[in-house]
């Protein structure tokens, strides 16, 4: 009598763990499917357009060198117009370098480049408040001068104000 009872408890057992298995592979599914689009639209990247131009910030020619200007250009949805917000830092996706401000310099003007993204310091980490980019180096704004509304315009640094020409919408 207590041999089938034990192989009626681990017949009951079994079948318990069988029935949980779908539920469990489904759910673990449904995760791993949300994680891995999650993690494709981080690695597609997002476009920054400015509030003043309507423009997108893009690599110039999207050249993988490093110093490169960083500037505006219409969005046509390139991988030199798309970046990864990872760490504080943007990083272009076409070329994989980091949005920087030279030598962290704090001069108005200063025009923004690319450089790679193991060397810049604080001068590649930018805060963004959901309009603005803020560098962490000299504590000034990416901005389009002027706001003026010219393809390949260099953007650069500026003292933090609410202007439009400071302002970047993250698509």
């Amino acid at each position: 009598m207590r041999t089938s009872s034990k192989a009626a408890a681990v017949a009951v057992t079994a079948l318990t763990l069988l029935s949980l298995a779908p539920a469990t592979s489904a759910t673990s599914a449904t995760a791993t499917t949300a994680t891995t689009a999650t993690t494709a639209a981080a690695a597609a990247g997002r476009a920054y357009v400015n509030g003043a131009t309507g423009m997108c910030l893009a690599v110039g020619r999207g050249e993988a060198r490093a110093g490169k200007q960083v500037i505006q250009w219409p969005c046509i949805g390139s991988k030199s117009q798309r970046w990864i917000y990872r760490g504080g830092r943007l990083v272009n996706v076409k070329t994989g370098m980091c949005l920087a401000i030279g030598r962290g310099e704090k001069k108005q003007g200063k025009v923004a480049i690319q450089w790679p993204c193991t060397d810049g310091g604080l001068a590649q980490v930018w805060n963004y408040t959901g309009t603005h980019l803020k560098n962490e180096a000299t504590k000034m704004c990416l901005a389009i001068g002027n706001g003026e509304k010219r393809k390949g315009k260099a953007a650069i640094q500026w003292s933090c104000k609410a202007s439009a020409s400071q302002t970047w919408l993250r698509k």
